[in-house]
């Protein structure tokens, strides 16, 4: 992340959000110096690794911790830097779109987030940079995936506007439609009434009456007069949520409109 596949430096957010271009590679400069880790027996810092392995769902937590706690056992996981299994896990997280696989609580962005909390940048760039960058690795990471959250979920929100105000103005329509069929038919029926009572009256006067065989109102060519003069109102599909299981942050509504 932050670099070409030449391994060229970069800055470490160049490739966040604001080109929609995420390159999620380790930069060979300071993957060799995370590497070298394997060699320790102790180390600070433990809980950048152990966000590292959550957001990465590298095995469970019952495996990567001494027994019942959230404490990192270093001693069986360092062995996970001897090949580059590790670092292909780290160039494959794709933060973006939907997230349907089951996550547990403690690989959930929540408690990773929280996990790194009271953990200074500077502070750990001055026991190792290469530290601070698996770090600054981990944050963007999270920081891309909640703009990725952001992103659909205020698209979603769009969509579901313009759906409802296809439904309204479709109910609009629908409503102009009755009401002018109600009135045409009224009208036509009220002639046809009002020639029956005509021809009524010319009986009664002893004149030949006219043979009553006007039609009954003709609706569908009515309906379909007015829809070509009216179209239909194109209705979008109904809007389903994504699903993000690893996703349990609280975004504020504010944050979703129009870039704010």
């Amino acid at each position: 992340m932050g670099s070409n596949k030449d391994g060229s430096a970069g800055d470490d957010r160049s490739v966040a959000g604001v080109t929609g271009v995420y390159t999620p590679l380790v930069p060979e400069q300071w993957k060799e110096k995370i590497r070298d880790f394997k060699n320790l027996y102790v180390v600070k810092y433990q809980r950048i690794w152990q966000a590292l392995f959550y957001i990465l769902k590298y095995q469970d937590r019952a495996y990567l911790c001494e027994r019942d706690t959230n404490k990192l056992e270093w001693k069986k996981v360092k062995v996970f830097l001897k090949d580059d299994e590790l670092f292909t896990r780290m160039s494959e997280y794709w933060p973006f779109g939907p997230k349907e696989e089951t996550y547990k609580e403690y690989q959930k962005l929540k408690f990773i987030q929280e996990n790194l909390d009271g953990i200074a940048d500077d502070t750990v760039d001055e026991y190792s940079a290469a530290l601070g960058k698996l770090l600054r690795w981990i944050r963007l990471a999270i920081d891309v995936r909640v703009e990725d959250m952001k992103v659909r979920r205020a698209h979603k929100k769009q969509l579901r506007n313009e759906r409802q105000e296809a439904l309204d103005k479709e109910a609009e329509r629908n409503e102009k439609r009755n009401a002018e069929f109600e009135a045409a038919k009224g009208a036509y029926d009220a002639k046809i009434e009002e020639e029956k009572e005509a021809r009524k009256a010319a009986a009664e006067e002893g004149e030949e009456p006219e043979e009553d065989d006007a039609p009954e109102f003709d609706a569908e060519e009515f309906y379909a007069v007015f829809d070509e003069n009216n179209l239909p109102i194109e209705i979008p599909d109904e809007v389903e949520d994504d699903v993000d299981n690893d996703f349990n942050l609280i975004i504020e509504e504010s944050t979703m409109e129009g870039g704010e």
